[in-house]
């Protein structure tokens, strides 16, 4: 099946239905083309370029079809018996450089992911150290605020002084987990 585009009479190339020009299609042609007195000169001109074709788009062809009368031109049918459609593959989608980005950042997501999992039981496991996870963090960011309030709380007479005290109560903090 051919893939190239097919010139239609006026010379412009069509992507719609084409169909291969066989011999019952190329005598149609040619009888349409020599017939003076039931087609204008145009479509005379059509049918007998479209004869000498190897494919021919079905849009022109049925032009001069239909300018026949019913009982000059032979049925669809048998016009088409035998006949091969051509159909042209449409034109591939232009990817925006927004969709290619993010196309390889999936890419290289799934190869990342797909490493890991051959790698899972040789390489160690890595994990995230997250915040407060342990006793031991909680406990260090927790006792200097508890002595923080605390302080406050019992007196207004240090409330100026209370920054120094925080930071001496945090290094008690500190001094105490270790």
């Amino acid at each position: 099946m051919a893939k190239e585009p097919i010139s239609t009479a006026g010379g412009s190339a069509t992507t719609r239905l084409v169909v291969h020009n066989n011999e019952t299609i190329r005598a149609f042609l040619l009888v349409a083309a020599a017939d003076e007195q039931r087609l204008s000169g145009e479509l005379r001109d059509i049918a007998s370029d479209l004869s000498s074709q190897s494919s021919v788009p079905y849009r022109s062809l049925r032009s001069v079809w239909s300018a026949l009368p019913v009982g000059a031109r032979p049925s669809l049918t048998a016009l088409f018996s035998g006949a091969e459609f051509l159909f042209s593959s449409p034109k591939p989608r232009e990817k925006s450089e927004e969709l290619k980005e993010r196309l390889r950042k999936l890419a290289e997501m799934a190869e990342r992911k797909e490493y890991e999992e051959l790698v899972k039981d040789v390489a160690p496991r890595m994990e995230k150290a997250e915040p407060f996870s342990s006793y031991k963090d909680q406990i260090g960011f927790g006792m200097p605020l508890f002595f923080f309030f605390l302080h406050c709380s019992k007196t207004d007479a240090y409330f100026r002084k209370t920054w120094i005290i925080m930071y001496i109560y945090g290094s008690i903090g500190d001094l105490f987990l270790r």
